[in-house]
Parts: C-alpha cells; sequence; structure tokens
C-alpha cells in the first residue's frame, strides 16, 4: 500500500537527491504472431541483472513438426541474419506448439544492444509448410533515482531507489517520472515524522531507519508496471515492517492504471480475484490452520487487491504483512493467470495485448446479418462476426442458433452450444471478421413482430450475441413457411475466416 504522509516544507529542504543512473535493462514485449497458418504469441523478458528468457506459444501447426523460432533484427516480414533462435516442442494433435528458451549473456547482450540501437525485433517462426512474423516495437529505459539522507534530531537515515523512465514520449515522461519523484519525496517526509516520533536510540539499540529497493514487473512500449519495496525498522521495534506500493502506467497517455480500469464495470472482478485468490493462497501456504486469515485478507474488496502488477502471464497480487496470515509468513504474492481472468477484462483497455487469444466472448464481438435468401422451403443467411476489442480471440464449435422476433420472443431454437477439441479453431484478430451460415425452416409457431433477428448463444460460456439486421431489413416475411407437423429447424455449418 501507498503510504499515507504528510509534507513538511521545512523538512524537504533536508533532502539528498542523486540524480538519476543509467538505465536498467529491464524489459518484455508480446508479440502476435501471424502467418500462412501459423498463429500465437511470444513474450521475451529481460531482467535488470543481465538475464533473460523468450516464451513462444503457436497454434495451428501440422501435428509433428518442430517449428524454430529466430529472433530478427528486422521488422516483419523481412528477413536478416537472427541474433539467435531455438527450437520449439513438436506441435501436439491439437496443433499447438510451445517453447521457452533462456537467454545466454551473449544473447541478452545482443539483444540490449539492438534496443539500445532502437533496431525493430521480430520474431519469426517457421515450419517445413509455413511461417509466422510478429514484430516487437522496443520497451522504455528504466533508470534508478535515489533519495538519501538523515533525520539529525533523532540519528535516523533512510535510502530510497525509485524508477526513472525514459524512451518514450518527453512530455509522458515528464509527467510519470514527477508522480514517481513526488511519491518518493512523500515517503521520505512519512518517515521524518515517524523517527522522530520513535525518538533516540537508546539501551544500544539501532537507529530508525528505512531502505527502498524498486523492480520491474513488464515494460512494454505501452505498458509498465513496477513494484517498490519499502523496508523500515524503528528503535527499539522488535523487527522491520515491509510494505510494497505498486504501480502501472499507460505510457501513451501517462495515466495511472487502477485496477478498475483492466476490468470490464459490472462484471463482478472482485469475486472473481476474490475467490482465485484464496485459491492460489491455501495452496501457496499448505496450513489449513491459516484458512480464516485467508478468507478475511481476500473478501471482495478493491483495497484487499491494491497491490497488484501486470506480469506477461497474468495479474501478480501481492499481500502485505499480516494481510493473510501472520507476520512469520511475510508478505505472500501470487499470480492469477490471463486466461482465469479473460471472461471478467475489459479486451478493449491497455492490457489487451497480454491476453492470449482464447474462445471469443460476446462481449468483444458486434454481428451483422446478411439478406435472407430463400430456397427449397428454407430460409438462409449469413452471420458476420467482427471482433471490436484488441486482442485476437478464437471462433470454434457450434453456437447454440436462435430466431427471435420485435419482443425477443425465441421463435426457432437449435440444441445447446457445443464445441470439441477436434472442432476447426478460426482466429479472429482485432479488427478482423469471421462469419457463420445459418438455415431456418419450417415455422409454424404463432404470429411474429419485427424485426427478425438471429442470436447465436457462444460455446464455454461465450455469452448471448445478438446480429442486427441487413440494410434491406428482416421482417416477418423472411420466416420460413409452416410445411406441417413436424419440428421448425434452425442450424449452422461451422465458423469460417472473413
Amino acid at each position: 500500500m501507498r503510504r499515507a504522509v504528510f509534507i513538511v516544507p521545512a523538512l524537504l529542504a533536508a533532502f539528498a537527491f542523486a540524480t538519476p543512473a543509467s538505465a536498467a535493462s529491464a524489459t518484455s514485449w508480446r508479440a502476435t504472431i501471424v502467418g500462412v497458418q501459423l498463429h500465437g504469441g511470444a513474450t521475451t523478458v529481460i531482467a535488470g541483472n543481465g538475464t533473460g528468457s523468450i516464451s513462444v506459444k503457436l497454434y495451428d501447426v501440422t501435428p509433428g513438426q518442430v517449428p524454430i523460432a529466430l529472433v530478427n533484427p528486422t521488422a516483419c516480414p523481412t528477413e536478416a541474419q537472427d541474433l539467435f533462435s531455438f527450437d520449439l516442442s513438436a506441435a501436439n494433435a491439437a496443433g499447438i506448439s510451445t517453447g521457452r528458451h533462456a537467454l545466454t549473456s551473449a544473447q541478452v547482450t545482443a539483444y540490449n544492444a539492438a534496443l539500445s540501437m532502437r533496431i525493430k525485433l521480430s520474431i519469426l517462426v517457421v515450419t517445413l509448410d509455413d511461417k509466422g512474423c510478429g514484430d516487437q516495437l522496443g520497451a522504455p529505459s528504466v533508470g534508478t533515482a535515489r533519495l538519501t539522507g538523515t533525520v539529525a534530531a533523532v540519528g535516523a537515515t533512510y535510502d530510497l531507489r525509485y524508477p526513472v523512465i525514459g524512451g518514450i514520449d518527453p512530455i509522458v515522461a515528464a509527467s510519470i517520472n514527477g508522480f514517481l519523484a513526488q511519491d518518493a519525496q512523500s515517503t521520505v517526509t512519512g518517515f521524518t515524522q515517524e523517527a522522530m516520533d520513535a525518538g533516540l536510540p537508546f539501551n544500544g539499540n539501532a537507529p530508525t531507519l528505512a531502505t527502498q529497493t524498486f523492480s520491474v514487473s513488464l515494460s512494454q512500449p505501452a505498458l509498465l508496471s513496477l513494484g517498490e519495496l519499502y523496508f523500515q525498522f524503528n528503535t527499539g521495534a522488535a523487527h522491520p515492517i515491509a510494505a510494497l506500493s505498486t504501480d502501472t502506467f499507460d505510457l501513451l497517455t501517462g495515466h495511472r492504471l487502477t485496477l478498475a480500469d483492466i476490468f470490464r464495470p459490472g462484471s463482478g472482478y472482485l469475486s472473481v480475484l476474490s475467490t482465485e485468490s484464496r485459491a492460489r493462497l491455501r495452496a501457496l501456504v499448505n496450513d489449513a490452520s491459516l484458512d480464516s486469515w485467508i478468507d478475511m485478507g481476500t473478501t471482495p474488496s478493491a483495497a484487499n487487491f491494491a497491490s497488484w502488477q501486470l506480469v506477461p502471464t497474468g495479474l501478480r497480487i501481492t499481500f502485505g504483512e499480516y494481510q493473510v496470515g501472520p507476520y512469520a509468513i511475510g508478505m505472500r504474492a501470487i499470480v492469477i493467470p490471463w486466461a482465469s481472468l479473460r471472461p471478467v477484462l475489459d479486451l478493449g483497455s491497455p492490457i489487451a495485448g497480454l491476453v492470449p487469444a482464447g474462445p471469443c466472448l460476446a462481449t468483444q464481438l458486434s454481428a451483422q446479418m446478411s439478406d435472407w435468401d430463400a430456397g427449397l422451403g428454407s430460409r438462409f443467411n449469413t452471420v458476420h462476426v467482427t471482433n471490436d476489442s484488441a486482442v485476437a480471440c478464437v471462433l470454434q464449435g457450434t453456437p447454440q442458433s436462435q430466431l427471435i422476433d420485435g419482443t425477443g420472443r425465441v421463435l426457432l431454437s437449435s440444441g445447446a452450444a457445443t464445441v470439441h477439441p477436434s472442432d476447426p479453431r478460426v482466429v479472429i484478430a482485432a479488427g478482423a471478421t469471421g462469419h457463420i451460415d445459418l438455415r431456418t425452416g419450417n415455422y409454424c409457431g404463432a404470429a411474429a413482430t419485427n424485426p427478425i433477428r438471429i442470436v447465436l448463444r457462444l460455446p464455454s460460456g461465450g455469452g448471448r450475441l445478438v446480429a442486427s439486421p441487413s440494410a434491406g431489413g428482416s421482417t416477418t416475411a423472411d420466416l420460413p413457411p409452416c410445411n406441417g407437423p413436424v419440428p421448425g429447424l434452425i442450424s449452422t455449418n461451422g465458423w469460417h475466416h472473413g
């Protein structure tokens, strides 16, 4: 949690400022790979200590084939002498291939040299038959500034390191850096007051002191997520205290994201965070006697999840001292995978690019009907769906299809939505479209009200998608004729691109 403090001008004059150090090499990025057949993503994380890794996951690979991933110092689709390469796993029966490569020190050096020269990197993935490519745009630099000083009256000392951002729009950088600097100054002010309250050391105790370090959990061209770890020891206390404050910034606007910014309004995301956190904390702590403590610290309140950060694989939440257990267990952190949060995430928010392609949700799609065609006593339509979100999604399986009238009454309905792993997967990129053909027959029900619309209920809890009529309209005249005492018919033929 961010420390609550008051600014005391007389004390600010005693601050010791240090100029920013050279930028730490802390960067990660996600490339969406799209090729002739290959789809997927790649994430590279380079830590400040010079270690790093790159992970790739591909779809639609011929089962048994082994793709090769190349880190390429050009933009897609141009090929150049790659910085390094590695093999992925042989694709499984579902056509999925994955791989993670730990970078050598030489590869980290080459990677960072390319970034420092503003070279646009890309990932090329190649199989025997196909190729995919995804661009990397470069990440910001994260340097270090420092506040050191003493509270002379009581001999207390502080040494706080905090981030300084570079390599982005100067106006945005100034806004973010101003916030981070002011936050650090406020922390010193609060420490100074607490040190004065603790007083001079006695009985040989050490004087009051405070330190702060920071880390980068995610750094991308448009996103930066930070954690600032603060330790304070008051003279005469039994043990130090620790607190983690976190910041996530939209680097295009400088906006500091709140937890609510990344979830859909009304989605009940706090309940999801509560449920997911409890399960993971219980597994992590593995002590049933702490279950009630964990439950109290993870109720569906935004305050319980205030120390959140973005990581490539999901949302990291750190729970403070005494929040989910006694002091002895310290601060505990969990990561909730994006797949578990996908149903409640705002896929139009700045974090959408982190979320891997999953089943399309009705909330990220819009649908448009075509004009009706007629033949052999049936009526035919094509529903075109557009991915309005910022992240790719997958259409797979058979939706439940319904025909409704202007009052919402269901006129015709198919069986429940189904999906099978062997069903073809149609990946719909952000802004792209897919379609499904629909047939209706033998409507013998009561008179209906205009307009007539098509509803698709997506498999796997994807939600209810209502298609808008075409410009030509959709009226009761487009209902199929009644051909006798047999059940009405409505069916689809599977998803297709475009």
